[in-house]
């Protein structure tokens, strides 16, 4: 089992999908001719595409859905709120944070991941990906954890660095890869 505070030292979330919402539908040619620089895709899904300060991506899609994507600090996700609500005129909900996706080193290597067996849960194919994708579902949730042989676990469906840190020791001690 790997302790909390080696954890936290080591992981990082790597991407975030941040979500606010509209009490009402947005008219996407209005938000796209008010954002410069935007991109209004009309095929499905149909959304605008944009990116603040020209680094972070938001997408607005007609039911009034706003995603904040991509390797976001969380004070960007105000600051990209009020931004929206003070030039847009939009009505948002606060930022809330929906999944994230955590990387972190675990063991400086991990060789026996091959000896895992292949099933509904555990994909160990070096031919199509070089590391063991394993699927934990809990709750009505999916989380994924892929290992790779230099050590490295990335953890997705997590909603903070604690979950990912719960997750994947259960994985691990259930796998029985680090004990």
């Amino acid at each position: 089992m790997i302790d909390f505070d080696s954890f936290k030292k080591h992981a990082h979330i790597v991407n975030v999908m941040v979500m606010m919402y509209s009490p009402t539908p947005l008219a996407l040619d209005k938000v796209h001719s008010r954002l410069p620089n935007s991109n209004f895709r009309r095929a499905r899904p149909c959304r605008v595409y944009w990116r603040y300060k020209g680094k972070y991506a938001v997408q607005f899609f007609p039911r009034g859905a706003v995603q904040l994507l991509g390797r976001v600090p969380e004070a960007i996700w105000y600051e990209v709120h009020q931004f929206l609500q003070d030039s847009l005129h939009l009505t948002l909900s606060a930022p809330n944070l929906c999944t994230c996706t955590v990387a972190c080193r675990i063991s400086h290597r991990l060789t026996h991941l091959s000896t895992l067996p292949s099933n509904h849960l555990v994909c160990n194919e070096k031919e199509l990906f070089p590391g063991t994708l394993i699927r934990h579902p809990v709750k009505n949730r999916q989380f994924h954890t892929s290992l790779f042989p230099n050590g490295t676990a990335v953890i997705t469906g997590t909603t903070s660095l604690l979950e990912a840190y719960t997750q994947l020791n259960a994985c691990l001690s259930h796998h029985k890869i680090i004990e």
